[in-house]
C-alpha cells in the first residue's frame, strides 16, 4: 500500500506499487510504504528514499496520510478479500484508491466509502495509462471525446471504441434501471449494428462486396468478391457484374465480376462473383459494383488499403556492389551466397587469458573459524602441559 504522507502506498512490492511510488515522488509527495513483509517493504522504501511502516503498525499513524493507494491483488475475486486494515483506519479527509478494477467495489473501497473517504477507482488508472500509451504511440494528444472506428472485414464488421467515458457510464449505472442505462443502451445498439438480424437479411436484394483482407502491399493482386442475396430464390442472377475501382488519385478503372466459387471460413463452398484487381499506387482504394435484379437496382461497395512493401518483399535484385562498399568501409568482408560458409575459416579471434583473484573472509566461514579455534586451543594446551612460554 502506498501512502502519501500525506500519501501512503500499501503493499504488493511489484510493478504497480513501484510505478505508483515513482509517480507520487515525482509529483512532490512525501511517500510512505507499508507491507506485510518487512524486508521487501524496507527494500522498496530504500529504492525510493521514503519511509516504511510495517502493516501491523499502520493504524497507529492513520491521521498522517491524506492519500492511500492499495496496490495488491486483494479484491480481484470476491472470495479473496482478507481484511487489509480495519474500518477505523479510514477518516473522511482521506482520498483512497484501489488499483483493482472491475464493475464492483472491493471490500477495501467499501470500508473507505463508509468512512466518508473520497474514492478513486482502479478503472481511472486503467483508462489513463492506456490513453498515455496511445499519446506516446501517436505522438499527439488523445481527444477527450469518444473515438469509434468501424470497418468491414470480409463478410463481417469490426469496430474499435476508444473512450474514457464508457467505464464511468457503467459505474454510474447504479442509479438507472439495468435495461435503460446509457452503458447498456450503447452496447445493445452496437451489437444490433454488428450482427445483422434475420429480418434485415430478408428485407430486399443486397449486393455485398468485400476483399479477403483490408490491407495489401504494393505488387499484390487483391481479389474483390461479391455475394448477391435476393428475396426471390427463383430470381435470375446476372451472368456478370461491372466493377469500378477508384484509386487514391481519383482515377477509375473498370473490371468485371464473374461467377466463381470459393471455400468459406467454415469449410463450405460459397457461390458468388470475383475479380482480381491491380492497384497501381499506395493508398485507399474503393471498389463499387451495381447490377439489377428483376428490374430493381442493387449496389455494393468495399474499400482496402495498399501500402509500400518492405524491401525484402519487393523482389528487386540485390545491389552487391553496395554491400561490398559497406563491408570495406567498416573493415569487414563480403561473401557471395555460394561462399558464405568461408567466414568461419577467415574469422580469427585472438586467444585471451584472464585471471581472477578471490578474497575470502575467514570469519564468515563457520568451518574455517571452528578449525582456527581448535588450533588455538591445541596450542594453548600444549604450552600449558610443557610449561612453555
Amino acid at each position: 500500500m502506498l501512502q502519501v504522507r500525506r500519501n501512503l502506498v500499501r503493499e504488493a512490492i511489484h510493478g504497480t506499487a513501484r510505478a505508483v511510488a515513482y509517480g507520487l515522488k515525482r509529483a512532490g509527495a512525501s511517500v510512505t510504504i507499508s507491507n506485510r513483509c518487512v524486508e521487501r517493504g524496507r527494500n522498496l522504501s530504500k529504492q525510493f528514499r521514503c519511509d516504511f511502516i510495517p502493516l501491523n503498525s499502520l493504524e497507529k499513524t492513520r491521521t498522517d496520510f491524506d492519500i492511500v493507494v492499495q496496490c495488491t491483488s486483494v479484491g480481484l475475486t470476491e472470495n479473496s478479500q482478507p481484511e487489509i486494515v480495519s474500518d477505523s483506519f479510514f477518516h473522511p479527509e482521506m482520498t483512497v484508491m484501489d488499483i483493482v478494477y472491475g464493475s464492483r467495489q472491493t471490500a477495501f473501497t467499501k470500508s473507505a466509502e463508509k468512512a466518508g473517504c473520497t474514492i478513486v477507482s482502479g478503472l481511472d488508472m486503467l483508462l489513463y495509462q492506456g490513453a498515455a500509451q496511445l499519446e506516446w504511440w501517436l505522438g499527439r494528444p488523445v481527444p477527450e471525446t469518444p473515438v469509434i472506428a468501424a470497418m468491414r472485414h470480409g463478410q463481417g464488421r469490426v469496430i474499435v471504441v476508444m473512450s474514457d467515458t464508457l467505464w464511468r457510464w457503467r459505474l454510474a449505472a447504479k442509479g438507472w434501471s439495468a435495461d435503460r442505462s446509457p452503458y447498456d443502451t450503447f452496447w445493445a445498439q452496437l451489437m444490433d449494428w454488428l450482427i445483422p438480424k434475420e429480418q434485415q437479411k430478408q428485407d430486399g436484394n443486397r449486393l455485398e462486396l468485400f476483399s479477403e483482407r483490408s490491407q495489401y502491399s504494393a505488387g499484390e493482386q487483391p481479389e474483390v468478391r461479391a455475394l448477391l442475396r435476393t428475396v426471390d430464390p427463383n430470381a435470375v442472377a446476372p451472368a456478370s457484374i461491372p466493377l469500378k475501382l477508384r484509386t487514391p488519385d481519383e482515377k477509375t478503372f473498370e473490371y468485371t465480376l464473374r461467377p466463381a466459387q470459393w471455400t468459406g471460413r467454415d469449410g463450405k463452398k460459397v457461390s458468388g462473383y470475383r475479380a482480381a484487381v491491380e492497384p497501381n499506387i499506395p493508398g485507399l482504394f474503393r471498389a463499387e459494383a451495381a447490377t439489377a435484379v428483376q428490374g430493381v437496382a442493387v449496389t455494393g461497395e468495399t474499400r482496402f488499403l495498399v501500402t509500400q512493401p518492405p524491401t525484402e518483399q519487393t523482389g528487386k535484385p540485390i545491389d552487391r556492389a553496395a554491400l561490398r562498399r559497406i563491408a570495406q568501409a567498416h573493415g569487414g568482408a563480403y561473401y557471395p551466397l555460394g561462399a558464405w560458409e568461408n567466414w568461419r575459416r577467415d574469422l580469427h579471434v585472438a586467444e585471451q587469458h584472464t585471471s581472477k583473484i578471490e578474497l575470502t573472509d575467514l570469519w564468515t566461514n563457520p568451518l574455517l573459524e571452528a578449525t582456527l579455534l581448535l588450533l588455538l586451543a591445541a596450542e594453548w594446551t600444549t604450552r600449558k602441559f610443557w610449561n612453555l612460554p
